[in-house]
């Protein structure tokens, strides 16, 4: 484009007042690319408020293929907002646009953060489908790793199955390297914590099936868990549990988010059932520390659609306790960290 384009290019990209102009501008930019494109790019896309104009200046970010844009593009690939279209047609094109960058370490590591701590199944998948473009061998631990993982979504394993097939031929890795990624164990304490709550009966996000999972019941083994403020700010995932008690069901939710230094912080909520409204009068949900001491106490009243106990932090090895109780009927399940 000569320089009169651009310029008039430019004044589309900015235009307030036509959704359609930037959009059609943020497209046209692709073509002249260069640095003056990228940063007139990424200066509209830190102020643009329309999904379809985002979505095409982040896939034009990633046609442009400077590596500089990869900081921008983890930024927009970052879970937020759950069950938000917006949010997630979003991450998707950043996720595409991340998949360009094939030989960038930097990529590949913020595609494999991002599919530690994506929910999205959907995404997940998609996620997965761009790490077979890298030629790395920490894509194809994660694209492995997700054949033999019990608890992965069978459509994240169909694509999987279909990504991995050339790159398993060109790095045969050991059954032991497969098992325990690198990526996995050391990039996200939260993942872990998450997939061994699964493994003890937690389900991801704040959905509850409609199968009712017994209780835990272990015993107390180490300090008191001790509290924290919300300074910062991380990655948060979610898990549920069903309880029965007599006759009522209860959901019971735990925000888990990591900070630093093998510490999370907690949040425990109950909700009422799937198909109920309001919680049974007079529930009682108890925060119970390793030695058996009360941290925190809750009591239902009348028309309570939920009731949630001060966040605490815990740091990773030890374990607390949550204790529902309703008349004469008590259930205690045991959250190792």
């Amino acid at each position: 484009m000569t320089n009169i384009q651009i310029k008039t290019v430019l004044y589309k990209l900015n235009d307030e007042n036509s959704s359609d102009n930037r959009e059609e501008a943020a497209y046209k930019l692709g073509d002249s690319g260069g640095k003056k494109a990228l940063n007139a790019l990424e200066e509209r896309l830190s102020k643009e408020k329309n999904s379809d104009v985002i979505q095409t200046i982040i896939h034009t970010i990633g046609e442009i293929g400077d590596e500089k844009a990869i900081t921008t593009l983890k930024e927009y690939s970052k879970y937020s907002k759950p069950d938000d279209d917006f949010d997630f047609e979003v991450r998707l094109v950043a996720v595409e646009a991340l998949g360009k960058f094939s030989s960038s370490q930097e990529a590949s590591t913020a595609l494999i953060n991002c599919f530690i701590n994506e929910s999205n199944n959907n995404l997940r998948a998609a996620i997965i489908k761009q790490l077979a473009n890298f030629d790395s061998k920490d894509a194809i631990k994660v694209i492995l790793y997700c054949l033999i993982d019990e608890n992965e979504d069978i459509f994240v394993k169909k694509e999987a199955s279909l990504s991995g097939r050339d790159l398993k031929k060109k790095y045969p890795l050991k059954e032991k390297e497969v098992t325990e990624p690198a990526p996995f164990n050391n990039i996200s304490p939260l993942n872990n914590l998450v997939n061994k709550l699964v493994k003890k009966g937690w389900q991801i996000g704040e959905e509850i099936s409609e199968k009712l999972q017994p209780p835990e019941n272990f015993q107390p083994l180490l300090e008191p868990c001790t509290f924290t403020s919300d300074s910062v700010q991380e990655t948060t995932k979610r898990v549920n549990k069903s309880i029965k008690l007599g006759i009522h069901s209860i959901s019971l939710l735990i925000s888990l988010k990591y900070v630093s230094d093998e510490k999370f912080q907690v949040s425990i909520k109950v909700k009422p059932y799937v198909g109920e409204t309001y919680l049974p009068t007079d529930l009682e949900i108890h925060l119970i520390s390793s030695n058996g001491e009360k941290v925190n106490s809750k009591q239902v009243r009348e028309q309570d659609e939920y009731i949630k106990l001060k966040k605490f932090s815990i740091t990773s090895g030890n374990t607390f306790y949550i204790k529902v109780s309703l008349d004469n009927i008590q259930v205690t399940e045991t959250v190792e960290i």
